[in-house]
């Protein structure tokens, strides 16, 4: 019974992560524009957002996993060192996934700066919801 509740839980996030980047593959585009000077096709800008999203997702799982067997607990400090290893993820995985019709892969240092761009954007949609959530 444990077993099928799991496979269910593994299902929906796997669905959840296919939705988010059916949305997040547009952020991608625009913000590849944006730095990359191209707008990469939707789906490779797709494939992108999903790998990234997957990757950090298991990488994640696995660092939870060993961090509850050794005995720590999920804190604050523990999340908010994902965050750079997510961005590392993401970076790698656009560098290698998007890719220019002229000059082929884009290259870490256009992806770190795409990376850094998204980053900013969550931030501030974070910061201006909390705002409003305020006032």
């Amino acid at each position: 019974m444990v077993m099928i509740e799991l496979l269910i839980q593994l299902g929906i996030a796997v669905l959840a992560l296919a939705i988010g980047a059916l949305i997040g593959a547009v952020f991608l585009q625009y913000i590849a524009k944006l730095v990359a000077k191209f707008k990469p096709p939707y789906a490779m800008a797709y494939k992108a957002v999903f790998i990234a999203g997957a990757v950090s997702v298991i990488v994640g799982l696995i660092i939870g996993f060993s961090l509850g067997i050794s005995g720590y607990e999920n804190s604050q400090a523990i999340q908010l060192l994902m965050w750079p290893m997510g961005l590392v993820i993401a970076t790698y995985v656009y560098g290698r996934v998007l890719a220019h019709p002229d000059t082929g892969p884009i290259g870490f240092g256009k992806a770190f700066l795409i990376s850094l761009t998204w980053v900013a954007i969550f931030v501030s949609i974070v910061l201006i919801s909390a705002l409003v959530e305020i006032l």
